[in-house]
């Protein structure tokens, strides 16, 4: 129910200096990471991995992140340029700061995949163009996000919230 404003008070000094594009991937997802390092040439961005694992690892020239505490976590979207995920977190998180992004699914199958919540997020607020089809072919991955929509759609569906929040505790 945070806005971003809200957020921002949360936000420390980053330890990364210089805009970057962030990656948050659950899993190996290779269209993502194709993504990412095309998007990190176009852009002339650094990429900070966060939270990969061992076969995720980009090569020396790109900062990987083995630990980040909540508030590092937040930090690091907020200042992010870019930001390639297939995290619930990292897409509510990149819209929060109004980040331009990108998802893959990771078509995870059972109680840890947490596509159906991207699918309906983006559905949501006329942001299903964020996702990635099969291939890149085509996409402008550079391509800005109308966020005074989004923030118009977050802001109905907040006060929605608050609403029904306001009746089920009285």
């Amino acid at each position: 129910l945070l806005d971003s404003k809200s957020w921002e008070g949360f936000m420390m000094e980053s330890a990364i200096k210089g805009p970057y594009l962030l990656y948050y991937a659950l899993g190996e997802i290779p269209l993502l990471k194709q993504a990412a390092l095309r998007l990190s040439k176009e852009a002339h961005l650094p990429i900070v991995n966060l939270k990969p694992l061992m076969r995720q690892l980009f090569s020396l020239r790109y900062k990987n992140l083995q630990d980040a505490g909540p508030l590092d976590f937040l930090t690091l979207f907020y200042n992010a340029a870019y930001v390639v995920t297939n995290s619930f977190h990292g897409t509510a998180f990149a819209i929060y700061f109004k980040k331009p992004f990108w998802i893959a699914l990771s078509n995870m199958k059972g109680p840890k995949s947490t596509d159906s919540r991207i699918l309906d997020l983006l559905e949501l607020l006329g942001l299903r163009d964020r996702l990635l089809g099969d291939t890149l072919d085509g996409t402008d991955l550079r391509r800005s996000i109308p966020y005074e929509e989004v923030d118009c759609i977050l802001e109905k569906e907040r006060r929605k919230s608050l609403e029904f929040l306001c009746k089920a505790l009285s």
